[in-house]
C-alpha cells in the first residue's frame, strides 16, 4: 500500500513539473510584431522575436509562451499571466478570471521610416523614429516623446500619454520620395503638412 501511494505521489510530481515547463519564444509566433488596442491608439504593445518587448508608455518587458498556451509577461521583477486568443489578424489578451478583455489590432514599424529627420526648410526641428516604436521631436533639447505606428493605407499615428490613464494621438498620412518624408494630417478641415529630410547616420 505504501509503495502504491509513493508511486501515485511520484506521478503527481512528474505531471506537475511537466506542466510548468515553458516553450521558447520563436520567430514564427503570431504575437511577434506591433499592435495597438482597439479604440485606443495610445495603447501600444510590441513583441520581439528575442523574447523582449515594450508597451506604452515606455514599459519594457520580457515574454514567454507557456506550454498551456498562456502568455507570461515579466516586468520589474513581477510576472503576470494572460490568456490570449487570435481572430482574423487581431488578438485578445486578458488576465484569467477577469472580464477586462483588450483586443489588439496589427500595426507596423516600417524600416524606411525609422531614423532621424529634420525640417526641409532648416534643421532646427528634429523628428526621430526608433525601431522600438518610440520617438521624439522638437527644437534642440526641448523634445516631446511619443509612440508611433503605421496601419493600412500609409496611416501614420503619433501617440503619447497625457495623464495616468489618458492618451492623445495625431493621425497622419505619409509619403516618402527619395530622402524626403512628407506627412499630411488626416483631421477633417485641416490641411497641415510638413516635410522632412532624412539625416544619414
Amino acid at each position: 500500500m505504501k509503495k502504491l501511494a509513493a508511486l501515485i505521489l511520484l506521478l503527481i510530481i512528474v505531471a506537475a513539473l511537466s506542466g510548468c515547463g515553458e516553450d521558447f519564444v520563436h520567430e514564427g509566433h503570431e504575437l511577434i510584431g506591433s499592435w495597438r488596442a482597439d479604440g485606443n491608439h495610445g495603447r501600444q504593445i510590441h513583441f520581439h522575436a528575442d523574447g523582449t518587448g515594450a508597451r506604452n508608455p515606455g514599459q519594457a518587458f520580457t515574454w514567454t509562451i507557456l506550454r498551456n498556451g498562456n502568455l507570461r509577461l515579466s516586468q520589474d521583477g513581477e510576472n503576470t499571466t494572460y490568456n490570449v486568443g487570435f481572430d482574423e489578424g487581431s488578438f485578445r489578451m486578458w488576465v484569467p478570471n477577469s472580464l477586462a478583455v483588450v483586443r489588439y489590432l496589427p500595426t507596423t514599424l516600417p524600416e524606411h521610416l525609422q531614423g532621424t529627420w529634420v525640417w526641409d526648410q532648416d534643421d532646427s526641428y528634429t523628428l526621430v523614429l526608433y525601431a522600438t516604436g518610440r520617438g521624439h521631436r522638437g527644437f534642440g533639447d526641448d523634445r516631446q516623446r511619443f509612440g508611433w505606428m503605421v496601419e493600412e493605407r500609409s496611416n501614420l499615428t503619433f501617440a503619447w500619454t497625457t495623464g495616468p490613464s489618458a492618451t492623445a494621438f495625431e493621425p497622419w498620412s505619409y509619403a516618402i520620395e527619395g530622402n524626403i518624408l512628407t506627412i499630411t494630417t488626416r483631421l477633417r478641415g485641416d490641411s497641415t503638412q510638413w516635410s522632412y529630410v532624412r539625416v544619414k547616420d
